[in-house]
C-alpha cells in the first residue's frame, strides 16, 4: 500500500513539475499561439494555475492549432 502511495505521489509531482514549466512557457509566450490579443500582467497571473492544471490539454491545442505566416497583418 505504501509503494502504491508513494508511486501515486511521484507521478503527481511530475505532472505538476511538467504543470508549472508549461504554464511558464505559456504565460510568456504560447497564449499568443491561441489568442493574438495582448494579455495584461493581471491576466497572465489568474491563468497560470489553470494552465498548469490543464497542461495536457492546452499543449495539444498549442500544438495543433495553425498559425498565420504573417500573424502581425491583419490584411487578408
Amino acid at each position: 500500500m505504501e509503494l502504491l502511495v508513494r508511486t501515486a505521489l511521484l507521478g503527481l509531482a511530475i505532472y505538476a513539475l511538467l504543470g508549472c514549466l508549461f504554464a511558464l512557457w505559456f504565460v510568456s509566450l504560447g497564449h499568443r499561439r491561441l489568442d493574438a490579443a495582448a494579455m495584461s500582467l493581471w491576466g497572465r497571473v489568474m491563468i497560470f494555475p489553470a494552465s498548469a492544471a490543464l497542461w495536457p490539454l492546452l499543449l495539444v491545442r498549442a500544438i495543433t492549432v495553425q498559425v498565420p505566416l504573417n500573424a502581425s497583418d491583419p490584411s487578408p
